[in-house]
């Protein structure tokens, strides 16, 4: 796709990118953690667990790092359980992330939603859309609802 040049990869704990990188992304795209701590089943598994829980970055360190490092203006993509839309909307605000968009997607056609996507702009002006629901058997974006054949979400 020609942009091997421009893109790299860097593999660090987000609270760790270095303040070279304040202010410098245009966007930030992320899946955190869907558990808090102390939430659901233990596992044995360190690798899996964090992947899983807020072990080392809770919702709210997330979103105050996203903020330093995204440009004014710059947008935050995130999906998240449904169950803690509201304490996502408020760290966003805290972090001055506005959110600017969701869409709910749902396991199945009729079922309530258990996922949403969301982008936030930082320094964004107040103004709030909800998207169309999806469901889980499409592949998603904000500017269209394609369905792909034979692939999930």
């Amino acid at each position: 796709n020609g942009i091997g040049g421009r893109v790299r990869a860097v593999n660090c704990k987000v609270q760790e990118i270095g303040a070279e990188f304040n202010g410098f992304f245009d966007a930030v795209m992320c899946n955190p953690p869907y558990l808090k701590r102390e939430d659901g089943e233990s596992c044995a598994d360190l690798n899996i667990a964090a992947c899983k829980k807020e072990i080392f970055l809770t919702f709210e360190e997330l979103a105050a790092a996203v903020s330093k490092k995204l440009k004014f203006g710059g947008r935050f993509y995130l999906c998240h359980r449904c169950e803690r839309l509201a304490e996502v909307i408020y760290c966003l605000k805290c972090a001055a992330i506005e959110p600017k968009r969701v869409k709910f997607i749902a396991a199945k056609s009729g079922e309530a939603p258990y996922l949403f996507l969301m982008e936030g702009v930082r320094g964004g002006r107040a103004g709030f859309k909800v998207e169309k629901e999806g469901v889980n058997d499409a592949v998603y974006s904000f500017d269209a609802d394609r369905q792909s054949q034979g692939h999930n979400a």
